[in-house]
């Protein structure tokens, strides 16, 4: 409430959806600003970089039979079906050329674009995915999912501050 009667002109908006262009949505105006994945320069839109996270394979809680902090390799996961977003989504497009670069194909049985779906999907135990650890230890209630960091070959989301170019 204290921000809102600091700037009453602000309006938030929140999404949990994989799909939207966040970086499409300031440079037409529809967002002041967004934190988003990826790299590379993008026409309109000022990047600034924030964080760089390291990416998990998540599964149903003891579905794994490791603890949370254990490590699988990239190699260990080409057999598993995983749940990912679409193709044109660029976490999508990161672990696509990790399998690539690895020589390895993901087995992709489901493409989900909601996080709230992901979420749901992994602790029944429908699937397994590929995400960065802070959308995994956001699970409802006291359901935790076995995390294991990826590793050989290590990869790496980054997100960064996205607004139009004329901000500061």
């Amino acid at each position: 409430m204290a921000l809102r009667k600091q700037h009453p002109g602000i309006n938030l908006y929140l999404n949990d959806n994989f799909g939207l262009t966040f970086s499409s949505l300031v440079k037409s105006g529809r967002l002041d600003l967004a934190i988003i994945y990826g790299e590379g320069a993008m026409k309109g839109v000022t990047l600034k970089p924030l964080l760089i996270e390291d990416l998990f394979f998540i599964s149903a809680p003891n579905s794994s039979g490791q603890a949370i902090g254990d490590t699988i390799t990239l190699a260990g996961l080409a057999d598993r079906e995983l749940l990912l977003p679409s193709p044109r989504h660029y976490l999508r497009k990161l672990i696509d050329t990790a399998f690539h670069e690895a020589g390895l194909q993901p087995r992709v049985m489901a493409e989900i674009e909601s996080v709230t779906a992901m979420r749901e999907a992994i602790s029944t135990g429908i699937g397994t995915t590929i995400l960065p650890r802070a959308l995994a230890l956001n699970f409802a209630g006291g359901i935790k999912p076995s995390l294991q960091r990826v590793v050989n070959p290590a990869f790496a989301q980054s997100y960064r501050c996205a607004c139009p170019t004329t901000c500061r």
